[in-house]
């Protein structure tokens, strides 16, 4: 239900919506038919739900990221969805992958991208985003695992080296925390 929501609010409103509220309490209340909680039309006086959008580059890349391990899940219940749903993780690839300061989420939404179709468009994006991968191991190097197959030998001495300095970096933090040995 909640990819539903995602992909139909992407497809009527042509982005993401970051929250949809309404007006007054009683509205939250779902008793009876899903229909009886807007009413008809948006007219004065009648109570509405309100939608917010956001530019959110982070948020639109790690949602595609997420659209599309989604469309993975659904191939086989629901391939009508899975197929929409691929099409709008793409989409918000596409849109948004030039943007400043997302590095991080561009590469994760290029490995989910890329276990999804397998297309050589995300293989080079994943490849050119080593970088990223390396010096963000403790939060995204996760992924790579996922992925390792695409990377040559050199480049996964480098992702070796980058985990076992992590586990370094791990084990020293739990020895400076208090009882820990």
């Amino acid at each position: 239900h909640g990819l539903l929501s995602v992909v139909g609010g992407y497809k009527s409103l042509g982005r993401l919506y970051r929250g949809i509220i309404c007006e007054d309490l009683r509205q939250y209340v779902l008793l009876g038919d899903p229909a009886n909680m807007t009413p008809g039309g948006v007219n004065p006086g009648e109570k509405s739900r309100l939608v917010f959008t956001e530019d959110n580059p982070s948020r639109e890349l790690t949602t595609a990221a997420q659209l599309a391990a989604s469309a993975r899940a659904m191939r086989d219940y629901d391939k009508k969805l899975a197929e929409e749903t691929l099409r709008v993780a793409e989409e918000l690839y596409e849109i948004t992958k030039d943007k400043e300061g997302v590095a991080s989420q561009k590469a994760h939404a290029a490995v989910e991208l890329y276990l999804t179709t397998e297309k050589d468009c995300y293989k080079e994006a994943i490849l050119a985003s080593l970088p990223v991968f390396l010096s963000n191991m403790m939060h995204i190097g996760w992924l790579l695992a996922r992925v390792v197959s695409v990377f040559s030998e050199e480049q996964k001495k480098q992702i070796m080296d980058a985990v076992k300095d992590s586990a370094k970096e791990i084990n020293t933090w739990l020895e400076d925390k208090d009882g820990v040995n």
